[in-house]
């Protein structure tokens, strides 16, 4: 039988994540689950706020108001993104918790993650390899990235104009690599081995080329 969450729980597990507690040990101390914590922070917390007083009820009301603060409780880490994408995967969980995709370092790390799971080599500490190895990828890249798990994150985790596009999760995976190899990045035109934002193995959005800047780089390169 399932733990009944108490009002006690769900206010201790957001002050302390909001308080540096991290996103894994906040669930195990509290027995909260994912989904629990999320509708604790995105649906409860207007009721939650109603029922407490004094420095609590000040403070609830603060991380409520506050856009950055919220979306900050949703910061997975690495770790337990990894170990989430594994499971469903290997169908041992149907989808992504809720509050993964709301946060851009969950989003990074399933990306980069996903495609170096499959693709080993993206793992590589050398610039030309893993060039090469995403350059040799599917041409129907958009298709291969919804086998590797990504078609959730695709239709919910870009900005309209860039939804389902190959080069917006190849764009995630780029930010993931240079924080890793602290290289440059891997769309860099300057560089010998380099990658190009209009299509290597796959054709950039329209919403790309309608910025001219996009369109004279591609012309001039």
């Amino acid at each position: 039988m399932k733990r009944k969450i108490t009002l006690e729980d769900r206010v201790s597990a957001i002050l302390d994540r909001d308080s540096g507690v991290p996103y894994p040990e906040v669930l195990a101390r509290h027995g909260i689950t994912p989904n629990q914590f999320f509708r604790a922070v995105r649906r409860d917390i207007g009721t939650l706020i109603e029922l407490t007083t004094g420095e609590t009820k000040q403070t609830l009301q603060q991380i409520s108001s506050n856009r950055d603060r919220i979306r900050e409780l949703f910061n997975m880490g690495e770790e337990f993104v990894g170990e989430q994408y594994g499971r469903v995967m290997e169908g041992a969980q149907k989808n992504f918790s809720n509050g993964t995709l709301l946060h851009s370092e969950n989003v990074n790390t399933l990306v980069y993650h996903a495609l170096t799971s499959k693709h080993t080599k993206l793992a590589s500490k050398n610039r030309k390899e893993v060039v090469q190895g995403i350059k040799n990828l599917p041409h129907a890249l958009k298709h291969h990235f919804y086998s590797l798990g990504l078609g959730g994150l695709m239709a919910k985790a870009f900005e309209k104009g860039k939804r389902h596009s190959p080069l917006a999760v190849l764009e995630v995976f780029d930010t993931a690599y240079q924080r890793k190899t602290e290289g440059a990045s891997l769309f860099d035109l300057t560089q010998k081995e380099h990658l190009h934002r209009w299509g290597d193995n796959f054709q950039a959005p329209n919403s790309y080329w309608k910025n001219p800047t996009n369109v004279e780089e591609a012309i001039y390169h």
